[in-house]
């Protein structure tokens, strides 16, 4: 499956960024650091169908994932799919890194009811963005509000986001004149690009 360029972080790294992220992050890992920002990313609980990110996939979704391997994995992970859910897993000690659903050829029926089921989940989002990306972001203390996020980009100020849950379609999703017969791709993706750099190349 290929990702849009919001998922390049973890689906779409090249092998000499790969040897970059590797060597950046060893330090970290042999002192433990991994661990301690795992249990930050665990403790946000983002996830669904069982899977969270930042935890260990427990035994029979262990067994489940050895039936259902995807191919395209990159190095430091292996892929799985449940239902139309894809999972990507360190293969270091089986930690859950991220969660994404695709859809090619979707309607905005489907963007929409992607949307309302993301929102169930994690409630308003953080920010949308060009009418076709919806953003929850969160730090070690949970999800950062809009009026917090709007703040810090008016001050230019960087904002400490450990973890995402994104949504983005091909077209857009607030255009109320929008054929109902467009077509287009629309994808979500739960995860932490820190945490997932910590692992890939790590094996």
């Amino acid at each position: 499956m290929k990702h849009s360029q919001q998922a390049k972080p973890l689906l779409h790294i090249a092998p000499a960024l790969l040897l970059t992220i590797f060597f950046t992050f060893q330090a970290a890992y042999a002192t433990g650091e991994t661990g301690d920002l795992t249990a930050k990313v665990a403790a946000l609980e983002l996830g669904m169908d069982g899977y969270t990110i930042g935890t260990k996939l427990s035994a029979d979704k262990k067994k489940y994932s050895s039936k259902h391997m995807l191919s395209d994995a990159y190095e430091g992970t292996y892929k799985f799919s449940d239902g139309e859910l894809s999972v990507v897993v360190a293969q270091k000690d089986d930690t859950v890194l991220a969660l994404y659903q695709r859809k090619e050829e979707a309607g905005i029926d489907q963007a929409r009811k992607m949307i309302t089921g993301l929102v169930g989940l994690y409630s308003d989002p953080t920010a949308m963005a060009h009418d076709k990306l919806v953003y929850w972001a969160y730090n070690e203390t949970g999800k950062i509000p809009e009026e917090k996020y709007n703040q810090s980009r008016e001050n230019a100020e960087k904002l400490d986001v450990l973890a995402t849950v994104k949504f983005n379609s091909d077209f857009s999703i607030t255009d109320e004149t929008l054929d109902e017969q467009q077509k287009g791709t629309i994808y979500f993706i739960i995860s932490s690009d820190r945490l997932s750099k910590e692992f890939m190349g790590n094996d």
